[in-house]
């Protein structure tokens, strides 16, 4: 298989299943709980629902009484670095970008002293809640009384302090936050295009009968993995939040590598035949 058109479906797969489009309620995914002297304290990241763009997030600070203490402007991502309660940062930024003005949470401010939310959670959605602020280890909820953060009406940030000084630093922690992301799908990238130099540029026979083999086999299994490829883009960039850029740079990456590889195999067949002549 070229690996042009090799280039063409990945990036194809990667824009178009980058995008979910099925609807959801709101939920929250803990980022960290700290025991403090007022009592513990969440950090966590409310997802609204993207529809046909990734989900649009907040990031939240929550007391475990279920109050919402802080909260950022919604953006399309979100990336932290809270290694304790009073130097917590948190840089929004897009698909696009590596650039951010960072946010600082103002927790010398924050009401510690709310009472229990007047909120009506039912069933399975107050079971699960109740256990997401009392469990450490339960990182996910998922109400529509958690508010979409896109339709907030407070558009406007409560709890955080920008500091305009911090986007200077804001590529670090937004690089970090998206490391696992970037590192599977270019080990992703990398697999097929040596599926492709293996069956077509390293097994070659005479045999009409075995190349058509081959080449039935091999359709089949780029076919299958290219299915496979699709559905790990969607899941990093619904499940994990990993921004479009990242996925791309990861992509871009293994294709460097590929042509690289293609052009030292094509330096040594052209060797191989220049001393066979």
């Amino acid at each position: 298989m070229n690996i042009n058109l090799l280039t063409f479906i990945l990036i194809i797969s990667i824009i178009a299943f980058t995008s979910p489009a099925n609807a959801h309620r709101p939920y929250l995914v803990k980022d960290k709980t700290f025991e403090t002297p007022e009592g513990t304290i969440i950090t966590e990241r409310l997802y609204g629902d993207g529809i046909f763009t990734t989900d649009p997030v907040s990031y939240q600070v929550r007391d475990s009484k279920g109050n919402v203490l802080a909260y950022t402007a919604t953006a399309e991502s979100v990336a932290s670095f809270c290694p304790i309660i009073s130097f917590c940062w948190v840089f929004p930024y897009d698909n696009l970008t590596v650039l951010s003005v960072g946010r600082k949470l103002d927790n010398n401010n924050l009401d510690f002293n709310r009472g229990i939310p007047d909120i009506n959670y039912e069933g399975e959605e107050k079971e699960e809640f109740e256990k997401y602020l009392s469990d450490p280890d339960h990182e996910r909820a998922h109400s529509y009384l958690f508010q979409y953060p896109e339709f907030r009406e407070d558009t406007e940030e409560t709890g955080f302090i920008k500091k305009n000084v911090s986007i200077f630093f804001s590529p670090f922690v937004i690089i970090l936050d998206n490391v696992f992301g970037f590192c599977v799908l270019f080990l992703a990238s990398v697999v097929p295009i040596f599926i492709s130099l293996f069956f077509f540029k390293i097994l070659k026979s005479k045999s009409q009968t075995i190349t058509i083999i081959r080449k039935i086999i091999s359709t089949l299994v780029m076919v299958g993995y290219i299915l496979f490829y699709c559905v790990l883009s969607f899941l990093l960039a619904f499940w994990f939040g990993v921004p479009l850029l990242y996925l791309l740079t990861a992509l871009a990456l293994s294709l460097f590598i590929a042509s690289r590889i293609e052009r030292k195999l094509k330096a040594k067949n052209k060797a191989t035949k220049l001393e066979t002549n």
